[in-house]
């Protein structure tokens, strides 16, 4: 027969920690300029940046003629600016690594200096992320560029990472009936957002 069971042993040493798990651990977003100490535990991040997008164009006034007798004043609203570039990367990192975020500024409208000519919107700025030594890593998204007659270019640029260009903004569409005696454009939307498909829309 077998005897009574003996005491139980000391615990035994501790085992070496696991592997992360393919999740996200946290979510952190930044939108105004500064730095970013890598916690400790992580060693390994998902990055996405997004440049900004540009400003709109001006508009202007200018009378058409119909007739040598008749004229109609034509009104031409602005354009819209084009949307920022988007960047995405895993970076693998250190507890205690610095990152350096600098954030672009959308792009302001223009400023009419006269009302019968068209001035053009600013460019976006771009957005840029870096680690310095030993991680050695900078990333930047191109920030939407400035409307024209025709519309804002997207941003665009290569590099390491997954790219996505930005939208370009639209053009002024105009109306064919005149109302009264005027002519009236619309302006033109802004470029929509990588992965936010929402768009500026133009006033009247």
């Amino acid at each position: 027969a077998a005897g009574p069971a003996g005491p139980v042993g000391p615990t035994g040493a501790t085992g070496a920690t696991g592997a992360l798990g393919a999740g996200l651990g946290g979510i952190v977003s930044f939108t105004t300029s500064t730095t970013w100490t890598v916690p400790a535990g992580v060693t390994r991040i998902q990055v996405e940046v997004w440049g900004a997008g540009g400003g709109g164009s001006s508009g202007y006034r200018t009378e058409e003629v119909v007739t040598s007798s008749n004229k109609q004043l034509v009104m031409q609203a602005g354009s819209g600016g084009g949307s920022g570039e988007y960047v995405l990367r895993l970076i693998t990192v250190s507890p205690g690594n610095v990152a350096t975020i600098s954030i672009g500024s959308g792009g302001a409208g223009a400023v009419p200096l006269t009302s019968y000519n068209i001035y053009d919107g600013i460019s976006g700025g771009s957005t840029t992320l870096s680690f310095p030594s030993p991680v050695s890593v900078s990333m930047t998204a191109v920030g939407g560029g400035g409307a024209t007659e025709e519309g804002g270019l997207g941003g665009t640029n290569t590099g390491a990472g997954f790219r996505m260009a930005g939208s370009p903004g639209g053009a002024f569409t105009r109306h064919v009936e005149p109302i009264g005696d005027y002519v009236l454009f619309y302006g033109g939307m802004g470029g929509a957002g990588v992965l936010f498909p929402t768009a500026g829309r133009g006033g009247n």
